[in-house]
């Protein structure tokens, strides 16, 4: 089974999602499962909290990724444009953009005020497998299929290094 979880900044709940294709949100201190998210028609395949933890997203494998309000349970939005499943996820650090990848060999920058792709960047030739924002939110980390690193400036969408690291896919 196949399962990426999430904590939230307080290390009060966690967020897990599955190939049932359901989220699970557990609180911590009682072991209780207080709330099943249903939504996505595929596999989750990542889970992702905002800095300040009132929202957190979720990947899947239906090709979408859902922005959910930790309060409710709600699904408050969902990002649509990657071709493939969207494997990974990450919140810039000040929680205005999050990153996504996918087996498409994109990464997305999407604008969490508007719901919009506001940057596409391209350079892996296979699946992209996780993508991570550095601590200052000015560049990208993203690794691949393609046996490779990649350091992509923010701002400008290019790749500012690229590493072949592994004899397979990182």
């Amino acid at each position: 089974m196949d399962i990426q979880n999430g904590l939230g900044p307080d290390g009060n709940i966690l967020a897990s999602g599955s190939n049932d294709n359901t989220i699970r949100l557990w609180n911590i201190a009682t072991d209780e499962c207080f709330n099943i998210l249903h939504g996505h028609s595929a596999r989750v395949r990542c889970i992702s909290f905002s800095p300040d933890g009132k929202i957190f997203a979720s990947a899947s494998a239906d090709e979408s990724i859902k922005i959910w309000d930790i309060n409710n349970g709600q699904c408050i939005n969902t990002l649509t444009g990657h071709l493939k499943r969207v494997e990974s996820i990450s919140f810039s650090p000040d929680g205005k953009t999050l990153a996504s990848c996918s087996y498409d060999c994109l990464i997305r920058l999407w604008d969490l005020n508007t719901s919009k792709c506001i940057k596409i960047f391209k350079g892996h030739i296979d699946h992209v497998y996780c993508v991570v924002f550095s601590p200052d939110g000015n560049m990208i980390v993203s690794v691949s299929r393609d046996k490779t690193i990649k350091l992509w400036n923010v701002f400008t969408g290019e790749s500012i290094k690229s590493w072949e690291a592994h004899s397979h896919g990182v």
